[in-house]
């Protein structure tokens, strides 16, 4: 092979693991809120419910909330819901660390946000900080 193929193969393989890599992104996919790793962080936080929260966290609210991902919209559904998601919505990644990514998008009362979703080590799971209760949901890939 001479240099100028060399050169050209080069830039191909360039070209095409640039283009793969740009339309890759952490929270492509399927995620579903996932109830143990939840109330393990509820637990570990010894945060103090009233019985009426505690009805609600500990009976059948979490596990059931899908979020279908792509790399710069969503739509969230529960699971005996499928097909019939909430309006897709927006967002955009301000930050994106190894552990942590910062978004910022319109929550369903039309305020727009900024939150931390924080990523487990294989980022096949993430969290996210629920409101003033200062617990964390997780959602996992679904495969």
């Amino acid at each position: 092979m001479n240099g100028e193929s060399m050169r050209f193969i080069a830039l191909a393989f360039f070209l095409v693991s640039s283009l793969s890599y740009a339309d890759d992104c952490v929270l492509k996919g399927m995620w579903k809120s996932d109830k143990e790793k939840t109330l393990a962080d509820l637990e570990m936080r010894s945060i103090e419910l009233t019985a009426e929260q505690r009805d609600f966290f500990y009976g059948d609210f979490f596990g059931k909330l899908i979020i279908d991902n792509n790399c710069s919209s969503y739509i969230t559904y529960f699971d005996d819901e499928v097909g019939g998601g909430i309006e897709e919505r927006d967002y955009e990644v301000l930050y994106e660390g190894d552990t942590s990514m910062t978004l910022r998008f319109e929550e369903f009362n039309g305020e727009m946000v900024v939150r931390t979703l924080m990523l487990t080590e294989d980022r096949n799971c993430y969290s996210i900080l629920l409101g003033t209760l200062g617990f964390r949901e997780y959602f996992c890939r679904v495969n």
